[in-house]
């Protein structure tokens, strides 16, 4: 599997609206610190197919009271199956950390 371009990583965003007001600069925001660490987990285990996108897909997970994923639903889809399946399988795969359980986080790849 081919190393992530820093494009790649920059194409991840996670749109759950847990860090609003968050002081980036600080460092010790702790839900800054949350979506640093759910961005470091997707880019582990987030592995693109080679295609031209057009639109993001964004991903909805339930994350259940110990951590789980419980249920992804694919709620903008990018028109690309094989690109769908990936961000699906990524979120499947990721290790959601606490401040994330039992909540419901969307995230956006390709955007």
């Amino acid at each position: 599997t081919p190393d992530l371009t820093e494009e790649e990583v920059q194409d991840i965003f996670i749109d759950q609206g847990f860090a609003d007001g968050a002081d980036a600069g600080s460092g010790y925001d702790p839900a800054l610190k949350a979506h640093m660490a759910l961005s470091r987990s997707i880019l582990r285990v987030w592995r693109p197919p080679q295609v031209q996108m057009t639109t993001p897909v964004r991903v909805v997970a339930q994350v259940d009271a110990s951590g789980k994923v419980a249920d992804v639903q694919l709620e903008t889809k990018s028109g690309v199956v094989a690109y769908d399946i990936a961000a699906r399988a990524a979120v499947l795969r990721a290790e959601f950390p606490k401040e994330f359980w039992g909540k419901s986080v969307a995230l956006v790849f390709g955007a």
